[in-house]
């Protein structure tokens, strides 16, 4: 991919994702710490009994919230999945050596993190209907824990793209 596409494709995907946080996920949010839980929290429950207290201290609206917020993150998902990955794309353009390998591996997983959202989002939806909790909190927090460390190492992956560009750069001189 070109670099003007690749620019374009993560301009377009950068707004997509401010946007619907800024205008759909945000707010939901609110509703919920309110009520002293995230979404988060309720993402790595982990069990039936945590998942219910979560659920049960946010009430009927609280659960409403976070099932709009849950179908809205559909919408988010493939976002912040194609802003990460053509931030990585355009951040190892000038890495090299163990960067450019692994941060070549991480920018490939990206679409496992979006995938394991999706089956989160799906576990979630479902725990927050009538679903069998002893199984789908359990998933769902394994998946957001996965999606969560892909997250980070692109993050971190990030972040020594931008030491090592700073390191490369001439010192100023007065």
């Amino acid at each position: 991919m070109t670099s003007r596409r690749l620019w374009t494709l993560w301009s377009i995907a950068l707004t997509a994702t401010i946007a619907i946080l800024l205008a759909r996920l945000a707010p939901l949010e609110a509703v919920l710490a309110a009520r002293a839980h995230g979404i988060v929290d309720l993402e790595l429950a982990w069990t039936a009994q945590q998942f219910t207290e979560i659920t049960t201290a946010w009430g009927a609206e609280g659960v409403t919230a976070a099932r709009t917020q849950t179908l809205w993150d559909f919408a988010w998902i493939p976002s912040y999945a194609l802003t990460l990955w053509a931030s990585l794309k355009l951040s190892l353009r000038s890495a090299t050596g163990t960067l450019a390998r692994r941060g070549a591996q991480v920018a490939a997983l990206i679409p496992v993190a979006a995938g394991c959202d999706v089956v989160e989002n799906i576990a979630l939806l479902l725990g927050l209907g009538d679903g069998p909790r002893a199984i789908l909190a359990p998933l769902a927090s394994a998946m957001a824990t996965v999606k969560f460390a892909i997250l980070l190492a692109a993050i971190v992956v990030l972040l020594a793209c931008l030491i090592a560009r700073l390191r490369r750069r001439p010192a100023l001189t007065p």
